[in-house]
């Protein structure tokens, strides 16, 4: 199945986790959480934030 298909379901969990995975996939982020203090100063996909992606037009997606 096409993870793009789940964007626009219309249950909101199934729409989050194909916007996770998609971005997990194409900007090959961490799927890692939180990390210690002593490690780089990097985002995984479960502390990723609005701040942390700019979205340009029409549909793209700069790091």
């Amino acid at each position: 199945m096409e993870i793009a298909l789940d964007f626009t379901n219309k249950d909101i969990t199934k729409r989050q986790i194909a916007v996770a995975t998609y971005l997990i996939d194409k900007l090959a982020l961490r799927a890692g959480n939180e990390k210690d203090d002593d490690e780089a100063d990097t985002v995984g996909c479960c502390t990723l934030k609005v701040e942390n992606v700019s979205l340009l037009p029409p549909n793209k997606i700069q790091k």
